[in-house]
């Protein structure tokens, strides 16, 4: 199931968001995955405009847990869009394998 939510308000700043979660059984186990995302941006600032968001996906087996979680943070200015992701493991509650990615891409003008 997917929810989105719409604010706007009175200064000219929109936002929208969505969660969905779903799930599945197998023979072997049970997945759940959830995911997060939410974008705002301003009127009299659209360069400003930012995204937001999370994932994770939690795989339940007879001996162990492990989630495999993600959050991704995309905003900018005038000059420039900045992207920063983040990936990791865990395995029954302690981290195994972690993994983060920032970069930054001057805009053209366009």
């Amino acid at each position: 199931m997917v929810r989105w939510t719409l604010v706007r308000d009175d200064s000219g700043t929109a936002s929208i968001s969505w969660r969905g979660t779903a799930g599945s059984e197998y023979p072997w186990g049970r997945v759940v995955d959830e995911e997060y995302l939410r974008y705002e941006v301003a009127d009299d600032r659209p360069a400003d405009a930012s995204a937001r968001g999370a994932a994770r996906t939690e795989v339940h087996l007879p001996d162990r847990l492990l989630v495999f979680g993600s959050t991704l943070d995309l905003d900018g200015d005038a000059e420039s869009l900045r992207y920063r992701f983040r990936r990791e493991l865990r395995h029954d509650g302690v981290l195994i394998r972690e993994r983060s990615w920032e970069r930054r891409f001057r805009r053209d003008g366009h």
